[in-house]
């Protein structure tokens, strides 16, 4: 159970060794290796024992006593007849087993401190050390039952030095032990945030509504500037030259009894220092992953027919996103054609999951990993279909956790939404089939060896694009033959991509003095072949609430049935009004510092408030902490919407004389209650009513 307060801490990774989620196994185990003469380590996820997430990396050792060295009565040995080439042996020498991972990016001669959480198992457990190889050893794990850190620190001497993971004896039986949140850090990374400044970071939506756009996260923190270590002029500092925007930033709280916990992950975007207060402070500035994507700019192929989760990992592929740090649904919504060119990635995104439909979203959590969440995960997943925590007045004898006031509750009158219209583009590849998307008759001349590169930009997308060197002939009235005019010798021609908006071509001159008089490109333009209007409207709700329409950003990559889905959910959730609330959580009692660090989007809770009559689920939308007072005080703001109506209580039910044609209700469009929805591969005709 978590203590009444928390320590918290920032890490800052100032040498850009990326150092502060070497791995938390909550996606991959990529980067780790086993070793052994005689078997190698097993290496697994396990989902019952973890230090912090959901998951860590069981270690399997292999059972040693069988492996045998070969004895040194029989290795081979030059000038000896009885172990020579014939009969003698070469050494087996027996490398017992350990796991591996190499810790690159490091800069000579500082020194870092490595951490690992570590768990021995009661039975067949095996206590273990951790190393920098040829360099430093940890202490041994002694505790059982129970995880327990390691550190080991070194000082680099090079760009690259391999962490180990060793058992302190060779196993003589199966055994295990488990590895969750290495960390690495360098001097000075490490900051206990102590300055009365404190510490403030908050992500979510832009409102309380489902329907609004995820705005990216940011962070604030305030620490003392002691010596003028923070300082970028100051020569004198060990930071001096590193003090740089862009360097990632790790947000961790600590309640008394609890684990260490990471609240925020992001990078330094701006610091402002205040050398003259009565204690010299520096205060940081940070944004998240979305923040980061909001500053790159991205252009990519045409994509055919990808669902939105597909499209989304394209946009991240195309900004270099590790794989290892996303958690992406598949997405609902299947787009025909699409493509990106010179738009933000962030923008890129948000139009994805505007044509997945609310309440779909997209976020970065505490280990630094992109989230997207589709429409149906508040149906599908644990923390949206099952209540998390239900939160009572402080002023009432209700229970706990519970709120301070004020809690700032809006009926939602001027939230109704009862008519939704979209106009849906129904985009085609070109029925004419290959076309000239760009030409050029300027003259110019190569000598061996020479390039010439242009790049192109069509108005509109195209796919299938050919280099100029294909022999291909378009016919039709005063048509050249050919798509590139050339004489005076041999040239090549190669373009970056086949679709998309843009691309480079490159003309290289492979013998003689080439003479190009004409080039040119062709590809099938994606073109907009109709466009269909979608209308979803509740005609009761405009008789008694008077017309409202959907202001929103539309659906723009969807199809049109798609976007009759999102239309449809748009006006069944809002055609009547869903109350939002903003309300407090603070520290002081173990329960509260419980919600406040494990809440987190589109959990499902439930509120009491007595004299409003709040009684219902809701879900969280957007989440700021503020910590002050050296972690004393923490508090955090949710602003949450209220959860959507269930399904009817007899849903239509083949082979049922009581829900069948004549009583059983069809699935009401917009609800989401997961024990009563038809859902393919997870329910039986005979047991629950049909919905998307």
């Amino acid at each position: 159970m978590a203590g009444l307060y928390s320590d918290y801490y920032v890490d800052i990774d100032w040498g850009n060794h990326h150092g502060l989620n070497l791995s938390d196994f909550e996606q991959t185990l990529t980067d780790w290796n086993a070793e052994g003469s005689g078997g190698l380590p097993g290496l697994a996820f396990d989902t019952v024992t973890y230090y912090q997430g959901s998951q860590s990396m069981k270690v399997s050792w292999p059972n040693t006593s069988a492996w045998v060295a070969t004895p040194a009565s029989v290795q081979f040995t030059f000038d000896n007849v009885s172990n020579g080439f014939d009969t003698g042996q070469f050494d087996n020498t027996i490398l017992y087993p350990y796991i591996w991972r190499d810790l690159t990016g490091l800069i000579s001669g500082r020194t870092y401190t490595v951490s690992a959480w570590v768990f021995k198992p009661t039975s067949s457990g095996q206590h273990v050390t951790l190393s920098i190889e040829d360099r430093a050893t940890s202490a041994v794990s002694t505790l059982t039952n129970t995880w327990e850190n390691l550190t080991v620190t070194f000082t680099a001497t090079g760009t690259t030095h391999r962490l180990r993971m060793n058992p302190v004896s060779p196993p003589t039986a199966a055994v295990f032990t488990y590895i969750d949140y290495v960390s690495m850090t360098a001097v000075w990374d490490s900051t206990l945030i102590l300055s009365a400044g404190g510490l403030k970071f908050e992500y979510g939506r832009d409102s309380s509504r489902a329907l609004a756009p995820i705005s990216p996260g940011s962070a604030s923190f305030q620490v003392w500037n002691i010596n003028g270590l923070y300082s970028p002029d100051n020569a004198g500092t060990p930071l001096y030259g590193q003090l740089s925007p862009g360097r990632q930033v790790r947000v961790v709280g600590q309640a008394t009894g609890d684990v260490r916990r990471n609240l925020f992950m992001g990078y330094i975007d701006g610091y402002d220092l205040n050398p003259h207060m009565p204690v010299a402070t520096v205060d940081f500035t940070c944004h998240d992953a979305l923040g980061l994507l909001a500053q790159t700019a991205i252009s990519t192929e045409v994509v055919a027919s990808g669902t939105t989760g597909q499209l989304i990992n394209a946009v991240l592929d195309a900004v270099g996103w590790p794989s290892d740090l996303r958690d992406i649904d598949a997405g609902s919504t299947v787009v025909s054609w699409w493509h990106a060119h010179e738009t933000n990635a962030l923008e890129s995104i948000q139009q994805l999951c505007d044509s997945e439909g609310s309440p779909a979203y997209v976020s970065s959590d505490g280990g630094g990993r992109f989230i997207f969440r589709d429409r149906q995960h508040r149906m599908l997943n644990t923390r949206s279909n099952t209540v998390q925590a239900t939160f009572y007045p402080l002023n009432e004898d209700g229970g706990y956790p519970v709120y301070s006031d004020p809690l700032n509750y809006d009926v939602g009158w001027k939230d109704i939404i009862n008519s939704c219209t979209f106009n849906v583009d129904v985009r085609v590849p070109d029925p004419a089939g290959k076309q000239v998307v760009w030409s050029s008759t300027d003259k110019f001349v190569l000598s061996p060896g020479q390039t010439k590169v242009f790049e192109i930009v069509s108005e509109t997308p195209f796919w299938g694009a050919v280099a100029p060197d294909d022999p291909y002939v378009i016919t039709g009235p005063n048509e050249p033959l050919n798509d590139i005019a050339l004489s005076g010798g041999t040239a090549t021609t190669s373009i970056s991509r086949t679709s998309g908006r843009s691309l480079t071509l490159t003309v290289t001159c492979l013998t003689g003095t080439v003479t190009v008089t004409r080039v040119r490109v062709r590809a099938t333009m994606i073109i907009v072949d109709h466009t269909v209007s979608v209308k979803v409207e509740d005609a009761e709700s405009i008789v008694s609430n008077k017309l409202s329409t959907f202001s929103g950003s539309g659906p723009i990559w969807a199809s049109a049935p798609d976007a009759q889905i999102i239309a449809s959910n748009i006006v069944a959730t809002r055609s009547e009004r869903k109350p939002t609330i903003k309300f407090r959580v603070v520290n002081g009692s173990t329960e509260n510092v419980a919600q406040i660090n494990q809440r987190d989007l589109s959990d499902r809770i439930h509120i009491y408030e007595s004299n409003l009559g709040l009684n219902h689920d809701f879900f969280i939308e957007s989440i700021s902490h503020a910590v002050s007072n050296a972690g004393m005080f923490h508090e955090v703001e949710f602003g949450a919407e209220r959860s959507p109506l269930y399904v009817p209580d007899s849903p239509f039910t083949f082979d049922s004389s009581t829900a069948g044609f004549d009583s059983g209700k069809f699935e009401e469009d917009g609800h989401i209650d997961a024990t009563k929805v038809f859902i393919l591969d997870q329910s039986s005709l005979d047991q629950k009513s049909l919905g998307f």
